[in-house]
């Protein structure tokens, strides 16, 4: 696979130091797992931040910190951060593999999961719960020749392509490649004509539609 679109140099320094939300981070782990460019430039992400830290004065520990440690021994263990495992993503290999990082999310392959029509063409499996603000990750598959509605973006959103390709007014997209947009975008992404386009997609909010036919949809749709 032929990876052309990356993550921008302040998203994956923000993923490396542990400061990208949960939901964007899993998203950036799955590109990672796919491409060996930015599992490099993690490398030196990493190696930057111990050179930091080095430089770091040292500072004095609380005056109670051992007796606070002594009174917390014997407390369960709190839950397993999911947004920890997204971020050492081990490399894929081969095919349709399920990138590890959403392997575990999904609890198993992408071949496996159930996908329920969101429009014609078009189907979709929620990965993660829709946020407060309408925020979603899913997993997006949309037939041959299909194109999404012309749309803009209320918040951030970052998508990887898993298989198949698309192409809008940026470029063309396969698979393994990543795409960044915000407020300032409006586009229309087509997948091609050779196969299904899958994609794993973050939206912090609901897309912005400019079909009013669309619009009018937009409160029994899933983005």
């Amino acid at each position: 696979m032929t990876i052309t679109h990356h993550p921008s140099d302040a998203t994956l320094i923000a993923y490396g130091a542990g400061g990208l939300p949960e939901r964007p981070a899993l998203v950036v782990a799955t590109h990672v797992s796919l491409c060996r460019i930015c599992r490099e430039k993690l490398r030196d992400v990493d190696a930057l931040g111990g050179v930091l830290l080095e430089l770091l004065p040292p500072s004095e520990m609380a005056t109670d910190a051992f007796a606070c440690v002594m009174a917390r021994l014997g407390e369960p263990d709190a839950p397993p951060v999911r947004t920890l495992e997204a971020r050492r993503p081990s490399p894929t290999r081969g095919g349709m593999a399920t990138p590890e990082p959403l392997r575990r999310y999904l609890g198993g392959d992408i071949k496996d999961v159930r996908w329920r029509a969101l429009l014609p063409g078009i189907r979709y499996v929620e990965v993660m719960p829709r946020t407060p603000d309408g925020g979603n990750v899913m997993l997006l598959r949309v037939a041959p020749g299909m194109a999404l509605g012309l749309h803009g973006h209320r918040g951030s959103e970052q998508t990887v392509i898993l298989a198949g390709t698309y192409s809008d007014a940026f470029g063309r997209f396969g698979a393994g490649d990543f795409c960044e947009t915000d407020e300032t975008v409006t586009h229309q992404p087509i997948a091609d004509l050779d196969e299904d386009c899958i994609c794993l997609i973050c939206t912090e909010a609901p897309l912005r539609y400019d079909g009013w036919l669309a619009r009018m949809l937009q409160p029994f749709l899933r983005i």
